[in-house]
């Protein structure tokens, strides 16, 4: 599971995204719900609703901000002195408002797919590539200089004819090895195979008799929506956890919630009690966390099961909404009443979109376990989003439209 606060400061990347990630989530919510009453096919209501967005996403960022400093993330607020103390903040707050701009720009129709895909995979896959092909140098146990690629120190191990040093590159705990890379890639190639799965209803027009077409219905229905919305929920954990250490520390409040130590010279945190220990992986499958195990994997497949059902009903995609929708265009399943439309295509949707949150929490369960490159559910979200991405440069293709260069 991807940290919000991986390290004491984070990267601004980190930072910037998850603000944005949250604002959509819950703004989205309270308007699938009908506690926000928003007519998207207005144009004026749907301005109205993206500026909201982005003003809830940057107040968002100033309380992430101001949470960090005055909390000690940074340091003592005594010791950073107003000064520094202020040019922290802006800092995080000028990153979140690039990452809104940017986000903004891509809404515009000056790009393809959100920002919040966008950024999310372009972090991950630089965080994959870094970890193949790193240079920087990192300290073994045994006090040996070593690359932090594990591409890089593989060869370099060839080159110098370490033979240990080869099985190590494959091995190493202390660094990323190319067991994690061959990991990456069969949690990759899983899931392309559940984007590519998918059941097809045969469809009639009422006009004209034979005239069909098919309704794909995919194995992921709502592809990595669940996944985000388990990460916003998981990060959110994760910052009062810190929070709380920071200013109650060996509070009882503190120990529901989590504590956190630090785990490496980077200053690395990870959580070693309470609920925020409970809803990160455990770093191998043991006896001795068979209990930790047990709960994160039932909390992930449950929770992405329930997001991912919870999303259909929201968000337009129910079996009602798209029965309305091929009312509209006059198109019927072929060998069902029109009257029982709905009903019939609950029949697909429904075990599509459980199994679908299932499958998708199923593996990043799995790439947490076996330690993908990166981590494992950013490497699933990841997936998706470049798939989304090659499915929408596909179809841009079909209508006969030049997208980034390719014809």
């Amino acid at each position: 599971m991807r940290i919000i606060f991986a390290s004491k400061r984070g990267t601004l990347m980190e930072q910037g995204v998850s603000p944005i990630l949250i604002s959509s989530m819950v703004l989205h919510t309270l308007a699938g719900t009908k506690y926000m009453m928003v007519q998207f096919g207005s144009k004026n209501e749907r301005e109205l609703f993206q500026a909201t967005q982005k003003l809830f996403a940057f107040l968002i960022t100033l309380v992430q901000a101001l949470l960090c400093v005055f909390s000690g993330m940074y340091g003592p607020v005594e010791y950073l002195g107003i000064v520094n103390g202020t040019l922290i903040v802006l800092q995080l707050c000028v990153a979140g408002v690039l990452i809104i701009l940017l986000d903004e720009l891509l809404q515009k129709g000056y790009g393809l797919g959100n920002g919040i895909g966008l950024f999310t995979a372009t972090n991950i896959c630089g965080q994959v590539v870094w970890e193949c092909i790193s240079f920087t140098s990192i300290t073994s146990p045994q006090g040996n200089a070593e690359f932090e690629g594990a591409i890089v120190f593989f060869f370099h191990q060839i080159i110098k004819m370490r033979w240990e040093g080869v099985l190590d590159a494959f091995v190493r705990s202390y660094g990323p090895n190319l067991l994690n890379l061959v990991n990456t890639l069969i949690v990759t190639v899983a899931i392309n195979w559940y984007q590519n799965h998918r059941n097809e209803i045969t469809l009639k027009s009422n006009r004209a008799r034979d005239q069909t077409a098919k309704l794909p219905i995919r194995l992921l229905y709502t592809s990595n929506i669940s996944v985000l919305m388990m990460c916003a929920v998981v990060q959110i954990v994760f910052f009062t956890s810190q929070i709380l250490q920071l200013n109650f520390k060996g509070s009882f409040i503190v120990s529901i919630f989590g504590s956190w130590h630090e785990a490496d010279a980077h200053s690395k945190l990870r959580p070693n009690g309470g609920l925020a220990y409970y809803l990160s992986p455990p770093d191998a499958v043991s006896i001795w966390q068979l209990d930790r195990f047990i709960i994160y994997s039932v909390f992930v497949v449950a929770i992405c099961s329930e997001f991912s059902r919870f999303w259909v009903n929201i968000s337009g995609q129910s079996a009602k909404d798209m029965s309305r929708r091929l009312s509209q265009q006059d198109m019927s399943i072929q060998n069902q009443r029109n009257e029982a439309l709905t009903k019939a295509l609950w029949r697909y949707i429904r075990p599509a979109s459980v199994l679908g949150g299932m499958f998708i929490g199923g593996t990043c369960v799995f790439a947490d376990m076996f330690a993908t490159m990166a981590s494992g559910t950013g490497i699933v979200l990841a997936v998706c989003i470049v798939y989304q991405y090659f499915e929408q440069i596909a179809q841009e293709k079909e209508r006969g439209q030049d997208v980034m260069g390719f014809i």
